[in-house]
């Protein structure tokens, strides 16, 4: 009887040994599952179930998949790490702000919109004062055949050759007026009055002087006014046009572009009454005659130079172009050619034209 009261004992005794080391799984996994309940991490989460974390907490608790972040970005608008280049280039569009360098299509667009030229402007109006302003168009760069073969009354404008205007310039858009005159030098020559007349009986010399007070008065403007050359002036008169006046061979259509001595009634007129050339120049054939910078030598053309001649070094008359309301059609032509002491010249038949260099 007593041993089997032993052996009894020693039975329990194994069975609670065996029962305390249990691992009791079913328990862990509700002790997991309560956890995953709960929103408690108790040990390292799965990398896919972290990333889920992520999303929905809007907190990142360990290393993002590039697509996600990138995402993110978009949606909160915050980079957090590298952005793809082109979700970058989106978001410099919409918010309109560049965080690297712009494409240039982009760019040039940008520009525009924000009403900014990369050029110089087509036109000028320089304000003189006492709502006076001074109009110029600018002229382009190119090529042209200067001169005429043909007989008189074209004096010395062979032979016909190629020149290179290699940089574009500004041109007074009409011959200086009286009133623009009076606002720079305080006087008016001229014989035939009239604040829109072109100004007349002015010598060359006149006219430098005219420039320097010009560019005093100026300064902040832009760059240096002077007088054209003659190659200058030549090729704005045709525009691009190959015939004896810029509008073609016909005589008979030089009264809708010139005031000269069919059509004047022996004064001179308000300048831009006739129709302009191609480029928007008015009065290059007739009204007044147009002093220029150039030194007259007849033989000139035959060694000029072919990009920007300025004509002889020395010399003691100045060239005039495209006649005045005094003068025949043929004196009127593009290519003629006549010139004038620089320091008399006070004719009431000569005036100018201003040039001018684009600003750097």
């Amino acid at each position: 009887m007593r041993n089997c009261v032993i052996w009894s004992v020693v039975l329990l005794a194994m069975v609670g040994t065996a029962c305390n080391n249990d691992p009791k799984p079913l328990e862990q996994r509700k002790a997991a599952q309560e956890s995953d309940a709960g929103s408690k991490t108790k040990g390292p989460a799965e990398p896919e179930k972290a990333a889920q974390e992520v999303g929905a907490a809007g907190k990142t608790k360990g290393p993002a998949e590039p697509e996600k972040a990138a995402q993110e970005v978009g949606a909160a608008g915050k980079t957090k790490g590298p952005a793809e280049p082109e979700k970058a280039a989106q978001e410099v569009g919409a918010a309109g702000k560049t965080k690297g360098p712009a494409e240039p299509e982009k760019a040039a667009q940008e520009v525009g919109a924000a009403g900014k030229t990369e050029g110089p402007p087509k036109e000028l109006a320089v304000d003189l004062g006492g709502g006076v302003n001074l109009e110029l168009v600018l002229i382009p760069a190119g090529s042209f055949m200067m001169g005429d073969d043909a007989a008189k009354p074209v004096r010395e404008a062979k032979p016909v050759h190629k020149v290179n205007i290699t940089k574009p310039f500004y041109l007074g858009k009409y011959e200086v007026t009286q009133e623009q005159w009076e606002a720079v030098m305080g006087n008016n020559p001229s014989r035939f009055k009239g604040p829109k007349n072109p100004v007349e009986r002015v010598s060359w010399d006149d006219c430098q002087t005219f420039l320097g007070k010009l560019n005093v008065k100026t300064g902040g403007q832009g760059s240096k006014f002077v007088l054209p050359t003659e190659a200058q002036w030549e090729y704005a008169c045709r525009a691009g046009s190959t015939t004896t006046w810029c509008f073609g061979d016909d005589a008979a259509r030089l009264g809708d572009y010139a005031w000269y001595d069919d059509n004047s009634v022996d004064n001179t007129h308000a300048v831009g009454q006739k129709k302009p050339n191609a480029w928007g120049l008015y009065d290059m054939h007739g009204n007044v005659w147009e002093w220029c910078e150039d030194w007259y030598d007849g033989g000139y053309y035959a060694g000029s130079p072919a990009d920007d001649p300025s004509g002889p070094d020395t010399g003691s008359r100045r060239v005039r172009r495209g006649g005045s309301w005094l003068i025949t059609a043929g004196s009127g032509r593009s290519a003629a050619r006549y010139f004038e002491e620089p320091w008399l010249g006070r004719l009431f038949d000569l005036g100018f034209r201003v040039a001018r260099a684009p600003a750097e």
